[in-house]
């Protein structure tokens, strides 16, 4: 208890109180107004209807992505949804679902389940004694008060059952890690790294935990993007769990994608456009600022068209491409000289979690809770106020509702009425303090030492 400070707890009691806050407003609506989508978009659970309706879809033998653009055969169960652009085991699930339970009756069942669901990863993260209590305390508290939460809840996404597999998958790692990953560091080389893959063995490879396994296969399953994780598996030889998590993955996809071929189709072209077309108020990634950027240049450089094979591509999409291409790449220099380094999962979770934030083309901003599993590893070894302090900002709300009284500008007022300073503000909100905790993560070389030093530092 020597390390339990009244600040910590100062700062649960007001993060448990917010929450309540959360929970209360999704009756009476009065926080509606900070949130973009909750303020504009179709309605409550509009996100949640869409998942529904492709269970039901699935269940009476339709496309899972039947919408307007695609198909448009089933008939609506819902009331209102956006397009569902997940693998088809989330569906599978909700087919079920939609047999049980009607629309709205579904929606708060899946309310109560992400309570239950974030106060397991809290009691997991208070409860996990290996490190001080008042960092537990600090992320119990950054989790509960995170505003992106009450988005979550309001739309009724599945940006938290991501966040709770990313969570369980680093802590079932970490508690079957050997001592090698908690040791001293030794001095990194190229040479050295190089050494140590040729060693390989496939004998001597392995998967981990179950648990790790499992919950491995399910984020690839649910949001995919940990497919990035593969480097880092690869880096410390295990090639075992990266391939089985794959199969397994592609196994439970590829009933569906065989029945369906033009499905497949459907899920690539919704998911793996690598830049956004325009500019949407809740897109809160880098790419989204980037974008909004270049579009203020002059109109002749805008209009500019090059044709790479049989591509035609603007200068604007040219530099998102280039810009995630040099943000992957650092990522995965960063990756390799984590060779060997301890603590070095933290960093990877939290390395590869921001490149999602800042290569993919439409962030929202409920999908910022993904980044806390990473950042309350990274915190946890570390202790670090900086990455405290780009937590705490990327869990306050936006400037979305602050648009009257610092532009004169109606909030619900077009984009592009919406002065520029303003917009580049609005989009930078959550962008920028995700690119410093990236930036802050990649800087290895002063991130070091054993688990004893780090928490003692």
């Amino acid at each position: 208890m020597k390390d339990l400070s009244k600040g910590a707890v100062i700062f649960v009691s007001l993060a448990l109180c917010l929450h309540l806050l959360f929970f209360a407003s999704l009756h009476f609506g009065f926080l509606n107004p900070l949130y973009i989508e909750a303020n504009e978009g179709h309605g409550q659970a509009s996100d949640f209807f869409g998942i529904y309706q492709a269970g039901a879809n699935l269940s009476g033998g339709f496309s899972i992505y039947d919408s307007d653009d695609y198909r448009n055969e089933a008939p609506r169960v819902v009331p209102f949804f956006y397009y569902y652009r997940y693998l088809p085991p989330t569906a599978y699930g909700f087919a079920l679902i939609s047999l049980i339970l009607p629309p709205w009756s579904a929606y708060w069942f899946w309310v109560i389940v992400n309570e239950i669901l974030l106060g397991l990863i809290i009691w997991s993260v208070v409860g996990w004694r290996i490190w001080p209590l008042r960092r537990r305390l600090i992320m119990a508290g950054l989790w509960l008060g995170f505003f992106p939460f009450y988005l979550e809840q309001n739309m009724g996404q599945f940006s938290l059952t991501m966040a709770a597999m990313l969570w369980f998958l680093w802590r079932f790692d970490i508690e079957g890690a050997q001592g090698k990953d908690l040791g001293p560091e030794p001095a990194f080389s190229w040479s050295a790294l190089w050494a140590d893959l040729r060693q390989y063995r496939w004998k001597q490879d392995r998967f981990g935990s179950p648990a790790v396994l499992a919950s491995w296969t399910a984020s690839l399953v649910l949001k995919s993007y940990t497919i990035f994780l593969v480097l880092p598996y690869l880096r410390d030889r295990m090639l075992k769990r990266a391939i089985l998590g794959g199969i397994l993955s592609a196994a439970v996809c590829a009933p569906y994608f065989i029945r369906r071929p033009n499905d497949l189709v459907e899920f690539a072209r919704l998911n793996f456009n690598p830049t956004t077309h325009r500019i949407l108020k809740g897109a809160l990634g880098l790419q989204t600022f980037i974008m909004d950027g270049l579009t203020r240049l002059p109109g002749s450089w805008n209009n500019l068209l090059f044709t790479v094979g049989p591509l035609r591509v603007t200068p604007a999409k040219a530099i998102l491409v280039l810009v995630s291409l040099a943000v992957v790449a650092w990522a995965a220099r960063a990756t390799l000289r984590l060779h060997n380094k301890p603590q070095r999962r933290a960093y990877d979770l939290a390395i590869w979690s921001a490149v999602f934030f800042l290569i993919f083309k439409t962030v929202w901003e409920y999908h910022y809770l993904m980044i806390l599993p990473g950042l309350t590893a990274v915190y946890f070894v570390t202790g670090s106020r900086t990455v405290l302090t780009l937590g705490i900002l990327m869990g306050l709300p936006t400037l979305y509702a602050a648009c009257p009284l610092l532009t004169g500008v109606a909030s619900a007022a077009p984009i592009s009425e919406w002065p520029g300073w303003f917009r580049m503000l609005h989009f930078s909100v959550k962008s920028l303090p995700l690119l410093l905790f990236f930036i802050w993560c990649t800087r290895t070389e002063k991130r070091a030492g054993n688990r004893a030093e780090l928490l003692n530092g």
